[in-house]
C-alpha cells in the first residue's frame, strides 16, 4: 500500500524527516459488557467490533479532569469516541448487553507502544497498554503520588475494587493527584520498558506496596433490598501515617447518572475513601455516613477498644456485612 504525503518547505531551512515502518499487528480484545455501568479502554487503535458496544449502548461518559467533571458521549461510539491507551469510558449498556464485547485493535503503531499522560490534580481516568500477560504494573503510574494503587469499575459487582500489581488492557483505572501540580506518567507495553538492565525506554523506580503492616481490617459492605452494593474498609497498620498515606485509597466519583447509595470513610480532606488507614492507638474512632436512595442518612460510629472485635455500632439503613 502507497502513501503520498506533501510538505511545504521554506527557502534556506534545513530540515529531518524521520521515516518509521512497522508491521500492522491486529489483536482480538474481548471487553466485559454487562448491562448497566461497564468502564472500558482501548491499548490500540480500534479497527472493528464497536457495533458490538453500539447494539446496547444507552448512554457514554468521559472525564475532564481540568474541571473536574463528566462529559457526555456521543452515541453510536466510534474510533474518534475513546483515545486509544490514554482514554477510558463509562459506558451504559441495557438488559441486552452480552457480558463480553470483541474488538480488534492495532497494538504495533508507535503510538500506541509508548503512551505519555498528563495527571491534573484531583481525579484522572485511564486506560491501559496492550499487554498479552497483564503484566504492566501499576506502579509505572503511582510511583510519584502518595497512594501507589489504582481503582477500577467491577461491572459484575456494580462497585469500585483497588488495584495495585497490573493493568489490564481494555479495562479503565482511576488515579487521583494528590499533588498540586501536573504529572507526566507512562503507559507502555511491557516490551517497551526496562527489564533486567536490557536495553528499553521507560524504568520503574518505586517499590511495591506492602500490606505485611497490617494489623487487622474491617472491610464493611452496605448492600440495599434492590441488590446496589457499596463497601468500605478500615485497616489499623504500623506504616500508617496521621491524614492521607501510602496505604490510604481515596473513592472515586461515583458513575454519571447514578443516584445510588454511597458509602466511604469521612476525612477532613473533601475526597472520601475506600480504604482508610490509621496509626494503631489505644483507642480510636471512625464515623461512617450513608446516603441511600431516598435521601436520608445515617450514622455508624465504630470504637476500637482492646481487640479487634470488640467494636460497637448503630443499627444502620440496609444490611452489614
Amino acid at each position: 500500500m502507497a502513501s503520498r504525503t506533501s510538505v511545504p518547505l521554506e527557502e534556506n531551512a534545513s530540515y529531518t524527516f524521520e521515516v518509521g515502518l512497522y508491521p500492522q499487528r491486529v489483536e482480538p480484545l474481548a471487553l466485559p459488557y454487562r448491562p448497566g455501568w461497564n468502564l472500558i479502554s482501548l491499548p490500540g487503535e480500534v479497527l472493528s467490533g464497536m457495533e458490538a458496544l453500539n447494539s446496547s449502548a444507552v448512554s457514554a461518559y468521559a472525564w475532564d479532569p481540568v474541571a473536574q467533571s463528566w462529559t457526555s458521549q456521543p452515541l453510536p461510539l466510534d474510533s474518534s469516541s475513546l483515545t486509544p491507551v490514554s482514554g477510558a469510558l463509562f459506558v451504559k449498556a441495557d438488559s441486552t448487553a452480552p457480558g463480553s464485547a470483541s474488538v480488534n485493535v492495532e497494538v504495533e503503531n508507535p503510538h500506541w507502544r509508548e503512551v505519555w499522560v498528563t495527571l491534573h490534580p484531583g481525579w484522572n481516568l485511564i486506560g491501559a497498554p496492550w499487554s498479552q500477560n497483564n503484566d504492566v504494573p501499576v506502579l509505572m503510574v503511582t510511583s510519584q503520588l502518595t497512594s501507589q494503587t489504582l481503582i477500577t469499575w467491577d461491572a459484575t459487582q456494580g462497585f469500585y475494587v483497588p488495584v495495585s500489581d497490573f493493568l489490564t488492557a481494555g479495562a479503565g483505572y482511576w488515579v487521583y493527584n494528590d499533588t498540586e501540580s501536573l504529572l507526566t506518567v507512562p503507559l507502555v507495553q511491557s516490551r517497551d520498558w526496562l527489564v533486567a538492565g536490557e536495553t528499553s525506554q521507560v524504568m520503574i523506580h518505586a517499590s511495591p506496596r506492602t500490606e505485611s503492616g497490617f494489623e487487622w481490617r474491617l472491610p464493611l459492605r452496605l448492600e440495599t433490598a434492590d441488590g446496589q452494593v457499596q463497601g468500605v474498609e478500615l485497616i489499623v497498620a504500623s506504616g500508617a501515617q496521621e491524614g492521607f498515606d501510602s496505604l490510604d485509597v481515596p473513592l472515586p466519583p461515583s458513575p454519571p447518572e447514578r443516584s445510588a447509595l454511597q458509602l466511604w470513610v469521612q476525612v477532613p480532606e473533601k475526597v472520601g475513601r475506600l480504604l482508610r488507614s490509621a496509626v494503631p492507638p489505644e483507642r480510636a474512632r471512625w464515623e461512617l455516613r450513608v446516603h441511600p436512595l431516598d435521601r436520608r442518612s445515617c450514622d455508624g460510629r465504630f470504637r476500637r477498644v482492646r481487640k479487634a472485635s470488640s467494636c460497637c455500632s448503630t443499627p444502620p439503613l440496609g444490611r452489614w456485612r
